[in-house]
């Protein structure tokens, strides 16, 4: 039965990567801009944003309602990446440089950079018989180390905010256009990766786990420039839980 189980685990993992890539490279590539009306565009409207965002969070409470350990860390922490979508929201409602952007702005950096302390606390507090909380603890600390002088960068400078590019119709994240950020999104990468396989009840869902963190951070690389890297989240934030909770409902009932 363990064999059995663990087969239908890779299956699952196997169908929710191609699935990704599916909606995540795929879809946004084959339909042409004037598919569908302007304001769905994902990351292009302030409509487009709340939208994603309600449907982030409906996705994380369906992922939360299957039960078990591995569901829940997989829909609170999508649940939390999803209020990046209100972030854009209220940005694109108010697209002038001012302290409320400026504010809004900081906000969604602090957001974006301490979502891998936010993985390792929502594994503290949803599976207290990890056996690697030292570990994962280490992880996040050396994070730490790294982020917030980094992040400093940003809060130091009163100039910062975050509006349309012009060019690609997307909003310019400022914070991911300082000093050493390949760097230090490289070690949030690895953090992410570290604290997911540290982290899950099983080793090889949270393997499977930094897969699709690797796949969706390389690609939302490869797909946008740079200063607009989190465009491509918005079709993640929206898809990834609701194509885990069928896939999980449909092909592995006893996870």
């Amino acid at each position: 039965m363990e064999d059995a189980n663990g087969l239908s685990g890779i299956i699952l993992y196997e169908r929710y990567i191609y699935l990704s890539i599916l909606v995540g490279v795929i879809y946004p590539k084959i339909f042409p801009k004037n598919f569908l009306p302007t304001y769905i565009y994902m990351c292009f409207s302030e409509k487009a944003s709340i939208i994603s965002f309600s449907a982030g969070i409906l996705g994380a409470i369906l992922c939360i309602s299957l039960g078990t350990i591995t569901d829940k860390i997989i829909g609170y922490y999508f649940g939390f990446i999803s209020f990046m979508q209100l972030i854009e929201y209220l940005l694109w409602r108010h697209q002038k440089c001012d302290d409320y952007n400026r504010t809004i702005s900081l906000l969604g950096m602090i957001l974006n950079n301490i979502q891998p302390i936010i993985l390792g606390i929502i594994i503290f507090l949803v599976n207290p018989e990890n056996k690697n909380k030292k570990w994962i603890t280490l992880a996040m600390f050396l994070y730490l180390c790294v982020i917030i002088p980094y992040s400093a960068q940003f809060i130091n400078n009163p100039n910062q905010c975050t509006l349309k590019n012009e060019k690609n119709k997307h909003l310019m994240w400022q914070w991911y256009l300082m000093d050493y950020t390949v760097f230090v999104y490289s070690v949030y990468l690895i953090t992410v990766c570290l604290i997911s396989i540290l982290g899950f009840p099983k080793l090889k869902y949270g393997i499977y786990a930094a897969i699709v963190n690797v796949f969706t951070y390389t690609t939302s690389l490869y797909f946008y420039p740079q200063n607009v890297v989190g465009a491509l989240w918005c079709y993640y934030s929206v898809f990834l839980p609701i194509i885990y909770y069928f896939t999980r409902i449909l092909f592995l009932k006893n996870l």
